[in-house]
């Protein structure tokens, strides 16, 4: 009968215990999946299907915010729709289409980041009506190096 008594009383200290250590961790998780907002320095490496050779990397400098946390220079964003966004903890993800005149592109890409640095890729297919199709991979490096100007 005593060990009986015993488990019960056993059963809320576990219980509470259980919603402590689950709370605790998904405060430190949040906390953990804070992105730094500010000028970021991306490193843009691509590859394409049927060249010999790889482009050169290209260095851009992009300011990260809440609304805009997507790598791309975005310097050209006519006829292109940026697609679900979505941000789960310190990782995005993202789908671009494209439209211009005959030509279309289409792809995925995410990134991850990580205190002062990110990492990322990207897979884009570019063709249209009478091209051919042409299948690009970016890989995307980034260190943050303050605020925004």
């Amino acid at each position: 009968m005593q060990k009986n008594n015993f488990q019960q009383k056993l059963k809320p200290f576990l219980l509470n215990a259980i919603c402590i250590f689950i709370g605790f961790g998904l405060f430190t998780n949040t906390a953990l999946a804070k992105i730094k907002y500010g000028m970021w320095e991306i490193t843009v490496k691509v590859q394409m299907d049927g060249m010999p050779v790889d482009t050169p990397q290209e260095k851009i400098q992009k300011c990260i915010t809440r609304k805009n946390l997507t790598p791309g220079d975005n310097n050209d964003k006519e006829g292109c729709d940026m697609d679900k966004v979505n941000r789960k903890g310190d990782t995005v993800s993202w789908t671009v289409n494209c439209a211009r005149d005959k030509h279309t592109m289409k792809g995925t890409g995410v990134v991850v980041y990580s205190d002062n640095t990110m990492t990322g890729h990207a897979q884009f297919q570019a063709g249209g009506k009478g091209l051919a199709t042409m299948k690009m991979k970016l890989q995307y490096k980034g260190k943050r190096l303050g605020k925004c100007k």
